[in-house]
């Protein structure tokens, strides 16, 4: 993640700040005078952090402590969830938080923050009047409230944020429009004046608040020269309605110059970004959880979302070897469970070398996904995560290792049959950099040293940023591109090579990789607030899931496929209904293990199931075999190749590889079935056993009918085949649609017109052409 230069705020955080009612000071806004002036891009930084030096760069005082190195003084913190509604128990949750930070806070004698992250909705007046009265009472006055809105935030859930003494937004979330297009009730109204008179955030005034209410209100910012001490002049930013700017020209102060917000008609609802530019209410901007916590500088166990002593629903997965479909499928099908029990938090304990890429790459996404539904994630890596591992890790929020545990080296490689391991081709490295790049962005981490990981040459340098001293990592397009906003400190060590990194638990906490290091689970599980009494056992493969990668691997596919076309082979003959039954057990068993394998979903099945009563038609109900039959073929053999290859986070060439895959494993089983129909037509029908039973093609060697009149031959048949066209005869089997029949005094395979021909039914031969007769049923003829 590069940066934005100047995280800042106009007020550093104080140890314990003023809560006392206090009057309007003249104008509003951020002040600043002469020598006294505050910078822009001053650190969000509590007082009694001690200053620190890493690696050559001098730290100034205020700045944050490096990852792992906690200093005394650093606050407090804990994040909170305020979700909508607003009700008693979201009420009860942060006055009882800020009550315990604040028993902690003097007791330590340290600064608290809470973080209260706003959610959009609709809350009832009552409870947001009650919450908005606690958060301007002094009742926690070493308690700093902060308010995080990641999301666009109106109404009276909006109130919320305005109480709070800092506002921290996402650049494009959007705050405002308190009374979504109607009047205010009188008691919101005088919630908003009680807002304006506290002046808990200097960046929220009257004007500002009437601004975010009423379409009709004008807001103007007016910088104004105020004299400061020893004769300097210094300047004073004000935030005024059209009233206030009259009177403010009418008086004696030098305006240097005025700029128009908001005109009259528009609706009072602003970007984080835009607010921040102005310097109204929006203290800083922030893409994430985590910016927010450095701006701060709190603990990244403050960014749990309750206190701990609450007891948390709690999942663990374990992921050990070589990443394949098997373990892929597994892990989707257990966080897939996990989501529907409602899970809080879940941990997925890493031990693998790596595996498949593109396994690898839709885990992580997946994983970082989990975000999205307020799930926390945390990847506990006791040993390894190399390779595609490292890639999972990365998409986790928190990363914890064992003292002794490495992550790291995400090159891919492609192995190729007879030959040695070779470096993929740049187009893949693409994709595989840039899924690293978007994990580290999302959750918080270093970019440059997430594509170091990957790609070998990839130059990492220190950074530190001048105005607030922050220390990060960027590569050397990064740093150029910084301009003169961060000063440059030395390449990192594992990067003056040609290959790519591997991080050991402290140098990867120390690069802000991962968040901590704990010896063991027990020690995890005190980190991340987990009751001791909660036992926790990881869920591993089970011997349903080694069924199912035996059945998804090639030679089982071929044999899943045989078996069931060579059912159906021979159900033609035998007309049991149990062959019938074993292929629709292998087709089932196909799709099963496809769908668990993660290379099959509802589509592939609805396509094959179309496809088999497309043929059905054409066999049963349609005459003759026509489009219906070829469109029905066509889609079973989509539906399958579909089914044996993965098409997901391929390309164009990667795509057609796979459908020459799942092309040639079909023919290989089509193959088999042709060899196996060939010895069942030579054999088969010779056994003494099986004669009566089968449907032998005319001219069958040996094949008697039970009549002991020899079936015709070939030649035989096409010799008086003239003479069978409108010939009648007599089913003497059922036909489905074929059977048997006898014409004359021979017993002729035949094949029905239409449906099912019941036994004794009489017949007329329709068409014939070579050993293939048709006949359908006839009211009355001779026989």
């Amino acid at each position: 993640m590069t940066p934005k230069a100047g995280f800042a705020a106009v007020d550093p955080v104080p140890g314990a700040p003023p809560r006392e009612d206090a009057p309007i000071p003249e104008g509003s806004g951020a002040k600043s005078s002469g020598a006294e002036a505050k910078s822009p891009s001053a650190p969000l930084i509590p007082q009694g952090v001690a200053p620190a030096e890493k690696d050559g760069l001098s730290i100034a005082n205020g700045n944050a402590p490096l990852a792992g190195q906690p200093l005394a003084g650093q606050p407090l913190g804990q994040f909170v969830r305020v979700t909508a509604p607003i009700n008693d128990v979201v009420f009860n949750q942060i006055t009882g938080t800020a009550q315990k930070l604040q028993a902690t806070a003097t007791a330590e004698n340290r600064p608290a923050v809470m973080v209260l992250e706003i959610e959009p909705g609709v809350s009832p007046p009552h409870q947001v009047q009650g919450l908005v009265r606690f958060l301007l009472s002094a009742q926690t006055p070493r308690v700093r409230f902060v308010a995080w809105v990641p999301q666009t935030v109106t109404g009276r859930q909006a109130m919320v944020a305005l109480a709070c003494q800092d506002v921290v937004m996402k650049p494009d979330a959007e705050l405002g429009d308190l009374g979504r297009g109607e009047k205010l009730p009188e008691e919101d109204q005088q919630l908003l004046q009680m807002i304006a008179s506290r002046r808990v955030n200097p960046r929220v005034s009257s004007a500002v608040l009437s601004s975010l209410t009423s379409r009709e209100a004008v807001l103007w910012k007016v910088t104004v020269e105020k004299p400061g001490a020893g004769g300097e002049k210094g300047t004073d930013i004000r935030f005024v309605d059209a009233e206030e700017l009259k009177q403010l020209q009418a008086s004696q102060a030098v305006i240097l110059e005025t700029q128009r917000l908001k005109e009259a008609g528009l609706v009072g609802r602003f970007s984080g970004e835009t607010l921040r530019s102005w310097g109204m209410v929006c203290t800083q901007t922030a893409e994430n959880k985590t910016e927010v916590a450095d701006l701060y500088h709190l603990p990244k166990e403050s960014m749990r979302m309750r206190p701990a002593e609450e007891q948390q629903k709690v999942g663990i997965i374990r992921l050990d070897g070589v990443i394949n479909q098997m373990n892929g499928s597994f892990l989707r099908r257990q966080i897939a469970r996990y989501q529907a029990q409602g899970i809080e938090l879940l941990i997925i304990e890493i031990d693998s070398p790596g595996g498949l890429a593109t396994v690898s790459s839709e885990l992580a996404e997946l994983v970082a996904s989990l975000s999205e539904e307020k799930i926390r994630t945390v990847a506990w890596i006791p040993r390894q995560a190399i390779s595609g591992a490292a890639m999972v890790a990365l998409g986790c929020d928190e990363i914890y290792m064992a003292p002794n545990a490495k992550m790291g080296d995400v090159q891919p490689i492609e192995a190729r049959p007879g030959e040695a391991f070779e470096r993929v081709p740049d187009k893949v490295m693409t994709v595989i950099r840039a899924t690293l790049l978007a994990l580290a962005k999302q959750k918080g981490r270093p970019e440059a040293i997430a594509a170091a990981m990957a790609d070998r040459g990839t130059r990492v340098f220190r950074m530190r940023e001048k105005s607030s001293g922050r220390v990060w990592f960027m590569t050397e397009e990064e740093a150029e591109a910084a301009g003169d906003l961060w000063e440059r400190g030395p390449q990192l060590e594992e990067t003056r090579g040609e290959m790519v990194i591997t991080l050991t638990a402290p140098r990867a906490v120390e690069l802000k990789m991962a968040d901590g290091i704990v010896p063991d689970l027990d020690a995890l599980k005190e980190k991340l607030g987990i009751s001791a009494d909660l036992r926790l056992q990881p869920i591993k493969p089970s011997w349903v899931d080694s069924l199912v990668f035996v059945l998804n691997t090639t030679p089982m596919k071929v044999l899943l496929l045989m078996v069931a076309l060579g059912a159906l082979y021979l159900e033609a003959h035998f007309f049991t209904g149990i062959l019938s039954i074993l292929s629709a057990t292998s087709f089932t068993l196909f799709f099963w293990a496809a769908f668990l394998g993660g290379t099959a979903n509802w589509l592939e099945v609805s396509l094959f199931l179309l496809g088999v009563v497309l043929i059905a038609m054409e066999i049963f109900v349609i005459p003759g075999f026509g489009v219906t039959g070829i469109s029905g073929i066509l889609l079973v053999l989509t539906s399958l190749v579909m089914a044996i290859e993965s098409f997901r986070h391929v390309d164009a060439w990667g795509a057609s590889i796979n459908i020459a895959h799942g092309l040639g494993t079909i023919s290989a089983a089509m193959v088999g079935v042709m060899i196996f129909g060939f010895f069942v037509s030579k054999y088969l029908p010779n056994l003494p056993w099986m004669e009566a039973m089968i449907l032998a093609p005319p001219g069958g060697a040996g094949a008697i009918e039970a009549t002991g009149r020899p079936r015709l031959r070939h030649d035989e048949l096409q010799a008086i085949s003239a003479d069978l066209l409108g010939a009648h005869g007599v089913a003497t089997t059922v036909l489905r649609p074929s059977g048997k029949a006898r014409v004359g005094q021979q017993i002729l395979d035949v094949v029905s017109d239409g449906g099912f021909v019941q036994p004794g039914t009489l017949v007329e031969v329709i068409s014939v052409d070579g050993v293939r007769i048709v006949v359908r049923p006839s009211e009355s003829h001779p026989v």
